[in-house]
């Protein structure tokens, strides 16, 4: 009987001390940039254009600090604030008194689309692509 709670608490023991490490080297990778830091990932100056185009319509810069900048013909030169909402995986631009929610994805080439989300507005959603300066296509 001793026998078997010695085998049984050495069972326990080395199942636990294998976890505890495996959770140590779990912890200690880094993350990977994606939708869980979105915020992260769009801070940067992105090309815009519009599905099924290769026309620019512009650059958006989004700061690490909060702040936005437009230039180009899509909204012209305007500066404003953005925030992100982790959770939805939304952008929520500010510019002045005029906000707007895009819902954002990331395919795998790292071309970010972007959604206007106009709820109980009566007019179709913009959509967007992204493509991040001077990063590989």
């Amino acid at each position: 009987m001793y026998k078997n709670i010695l085998l049984t608490a050495m069972i326990f023991c080395f199942v636990s001390l294998i976890t505890s490490s495996f959770v140590q080297a779990q912890n200690s990778q880094p993350h990977k940039q994606g939708p869980k830091d979105l915020h992260g990932a769009v801070v940067g100056k992105w090309n815009l254009s519009a599905p099924n185009s290769k026309n620019q319509l512009g650059m958006w810069e989004f700061q690490a600090d909060g702040k936005f900048v437009s230039s180009g013909e899509y909204w012209g030169n305007k500066k404003g604030l953005f925030r992100t909402e982790e959770s939805r995986s939304v952008i929520v631009i500010e510019i002045g008194e005029n906000v707007t929610q895009w819902a954002a994805t990331f395919s795998e080439e790292g071309i970010l689309s972007i959604e206007e989300i106009t709820e109980g507005v009566k007019k179709p959603s913009a959509k967007l692509l992204l493509a991040k300066v001077g990063a590989p296509h």
